[in-house]
């Protein structure tokens, strides 16, 4: 992307701010990053810390959280916890194999079929619980998607 940026002529110090972080974005997805769990070899999982309390811009962290899983080995779907008030703000994202509005609606969430979001009441343990419940409500539902190739699920 810088390439394509220089390639267009604009100034080097533009592209470089375009691309930079600050020290407090840095520290929230590296605790995204410490937290990550995979849930049944094509779910991933990420939460900030139970001390990291409700910050403005947590929403888009957990956004940015849930796109960067979408880059591990095997994972089809994940979900990012950002702490909101008494809740949890749920981030979803899919590589188009799973359809996470679905499973946002079984959370009384929504949006659409690769990026979808909820907000639950509770704590991560409460909200982890819930997403895992929809998952597996989704997976009864659409056993075909999750076949292997001897034909057994997954």
């Amino acid at each position: 992307v810088t390439y394509y940026l220089y390639s267009r002529n604009a100034h080097t110090d533009v592209a470089h701010e375009f691309f930079n972080e600050r020290i407090d974005e840095l520290l929230v997805a590296g605790d995204f990053d410490a937290h990550t769990h995979i849930h049944d070899k094509v779910f991933a999982v990420t939460w900030l810390s139970d001390d990291h309390g409700p910050a403005p811009g947590d929403r888009i962290a957990a956004s940015k959280a849930a796109d960067k899983l979408l880059s591990l080995r095997g994972v089809e779907a994940s979900f990012a916890f950002a702490p909101v008030g008494a809740g949890i703000a749920i981030s979803a994202r899919s590589k188009g194999k799973i359809n996470v509005q679905i499973i946002m609606e079984k959370l009384e969430g929504g949006g659409h079929f690769d990026m979808a979001g909820a907000q639950v009441t509770g704590g991560v343990p409460e909200a982890y619980e819930l997403l895992v419940s929809a998952i597996d409500e989704y997976k009864l539902q659409y056993p075909d998607q999750f076949k292997t190739e001897d034909n057994s699920t997954k």
